[in-house]
């Protein structure tokens, strides 16, 4: 039961979601709206802000021109009033308790909101009086009676600005101090505002801004029918769930938290109305820079849409990507996008609100994969298209891998699914593992795993010795081959002969053993040379990963001999161009998104991922008591 029939457009927020939020509140219980940054993120004082914002709007609205003119004419003159007036005592007192960074950060960010004072001012044609700019600075709605379709229900809440843009028409005004991936709660909560507003204020129209101050500005516009279909899409089954009349007898509730009337709609819908806003937003900053776009389609995968676009006339692919750092600005994204040319169109990448995870276990149940043979083909995750993207360790392209992430990318649960897939498909009669973690983490727990021929290598002379041993091992399955007539190790088991096992050689950081000294570093490049040119025939591949992939850790040999190429997220364009030839890895999300060059071109995926008990699970040969 739900408590009462009011909410708050906080508690609203949560629930349209957070579907555990939702199912606490409906048990009764009230769960907090508060949200809290991750550990290490900087100190914003958000509540001194709005309030901040408040105290200046008010001043401006209740005082003569005599008052404010000459100071809001420039952002240098109205800066030191404000600080004087209404900040400086919170920031001296900040800074000197110890926190002058957080003081700093503060005070930056009213800088900016005086100079956005200023910009509106100057964007007003006919400007008088503030009054020609806000109807109102801080906007209580205490309570705002929406019925609708067998519920009816109070809705209360805080609006920090409404406003007359330049066009006279009005807008509803969020300021938020901090961007994070989840910019649709933002425009939800817009959403919510806009029709309480229509019910408060029958027959006007809103606009949607959301002002970012980070300390940098920039806004979002939302217009009023991205609005509607906004509420229509994702608020209106959530009120219709909490305080909708609930038919006699037992409700079955779909697993997104919808009566089963919404539930396969609802999230259709929203999408469209969420790709639909950001399409717009696309194609109005290009048309700000004089570059006519058209968005033909837009594709949903993991962690992106993709939008293809259709340039207008004359418009030039790099003037579209040179561009992309004031896409930044104009969609609010944390790094520039991907923006590339493709068969036909531009394609443009920008990061989803909510990530999709691609785990490891659905991707090994699919057509796909299940269909596809081999005992050393794997994933590396699915496509754009949603397709698994499959590597065959035979195939002479991709028979040795370099794999290139830096910190957080997901190069290791990359690994970990690629070992965990591998075992999947085999047995130890058809399959033999040696892993090589300097960093001791990645692998730990499994040196039990039968698949491995030695436990999991952490020191650099027993790595170089593991290789010389896996040549000399190398030489003897040439011997035997020649011997038998046979072409390769993968004719062999074609033949019917199954006693020799695939090798696969993983290394999860090669770097120590090219810093090494010179004479371990040129042992290393010369047998990884010599197992990439005949380790293929012999059934031995190779995976080599680093997460310093500059040019004196992916040397020359060593990029050479690797012909597969997977890159996650790097630090720079250099490093992108050093592991797959041109930038663009440098954009890259993180948490496994990646570029794969597999012979055929460039290649965006989302890498699969494993939970640690099931990895485990996998390379002890486990089972848990749910699949027992």
């Amino acid at each position: 039961m739900a408590q009462g029939n009011s909410i708050s457009v906080s508690q609203l927020k949560c629930a349209v979601h957070d579907p555990a939020w939702r199912e606490k509140f409906m048990a009764g219980q009230s769960p907090p709206t508060l949200s809290f940054a991750p550990s290490g993120s900087p100190v914003v004082f958000g509540q001194k802000f709005h309030a901040a914002a408040d105290e200046i709007v008010a001043w401006l609205l209740r005082n003569a021109p005599s008052v404010w003119d000459s100071i809001t004419r420039d952002a240098d003159d109205l800066w030191p009033f404000v600080h004087d007036e209404f900040v400086g005592t919170f920031i001296e007192d900040t800074a000197a308790g110890g926190r002058p960074e957080e003081a700093l950060a503060f005070a930056d960010r009213v800088k900016t909101f005086c100079t956005r004072i200023v910009q509106l001012r100057q964007r007003r044609p006919h400007f008088e009086t503030w009054q020609d700019v806000f109807l109102s600075s801080e906007l209580s709605v205490h309570a705002a009676l929406l019925r609708d379709n067998g519920y009816s229900v109070n809705l209360t809440g805080k609006i920090d600005a409404v406003r007359l843009n330049g066009l006279n028409a009005l807008e509803i005004v969020d300021y938020k101090l901090t961007q994070g991936t989840q910019q649709m709660h933002d425009m939800v909560q817009l959403a919510i505002y806009s029709r309480m507003l229509e019910i408060a204020r029958p027959g006007c129209q809103f606009a949607g801004v959301v002002e970012y101050y980070l300390p940098e500005f920039h806004e979002l516009t939302i217009r009023r029918s991205e609005l509607d279909s906004l509420f229509g899409d994702l608020v209106h089954p959530v009120l219709k769930q909490i305080f909708g009349v609930k038919p006699a007898g037992n409700t079955t509730v779909g697993a997104g938290g919808f009566d089963d009337a919404g539930a396969s709609s609802a999230p259709a819908s929203a999408q469209r109305s969420e790709t639909e806003i950001i399409a717009r937003q696309i194609t109005d900053a290009y048309a700000n820079h004089n570059l006519p776009v058209e968005v033909a389609s837009v594709t949903d995968a993991p962690q992106i849409y993709r939008f293809h676009l259709r340039p207008g006339s004359g418009v030039k692919v790099t003037s579209l990507a040179n561009r992309a750092e004031d896409l930044q600005v104009a969609l609010a994204l944390g790094q520039p996008p991907l923006i590339k040319a493709s068969r036909g169109f531009v394609i443009l990448d920008i990061p989803k609100p909510q990530a999709r995870t691609v785990f490891l276990t659905d991707v090994i149940k699919s057509p796909e994969y299940s269909q596809a043979g081999g005992k050393v083909r794997f994933p590396v995750g699915v496509d754009i298209e949603g397709k698994p993207l499959l590597i065959d360790l035979t195939d002479p392209v991709t028979c040795h891998g370099l794999i290139a992430g830096g910190s957080g990318s997901g190069k290791s649960e990359l690994l970990k699914s690629i070992v965990a897939s591998l075992i999947a498909r085999n047995t130890t009669a058809s399959l033999r593992l040696a892993i090589v973690d300097p960093k001791i983490l990645t692998f730990t727990g499994i040196s039990g795993c039968p698949f491995l021929t030695q436990p999991v290598i952490t020191e650099i002379q027993p790595a170089i010795a593991m290789l010389h041993s896996t040549v000399e091992q190398m030489d003897e399955r040439y011997r035997l081959l020649a011997a038998e007539g046979q072409t390769s190790l993968k004719d062999r088991w074609d033949a019917g002969m199954t006693d020799i096992p695939y090798l696969v050689i993983i290394f999860d950081e090669f770097a120590d053993l090219i810093l090494a000294d010179r004479a371990a570093r040129r042992e290393f490049e010369e047998l990884v040379a010599i197992l990439a040119a005949k380790g293929r025939a012999a059934g031995i591949h190779l995976l080599l990963a680093t997460q310093r992939p500059d040019r004196t850790i992916v040397t020359g040999l060593i990029k050479a001999n690797l012909l597969l190429k997977i890159c996650l997220r790097v630090t720079t364009a250099i490093n992108s161009q050093i592991v797959i030839d041109e930038p663009g890895a440098e954009s890259l999300l993180g948490r496994g998104d990646l570029l794969c060059d597999a012979g055929r071109g460039l290649i965006r995926a989302q890498s699969c991922f494993i939970p640690q008990s099931q990895f485990l699970e996998a390379c002890l040969l486990r089972k848990s008591a749910a699949q027992a």
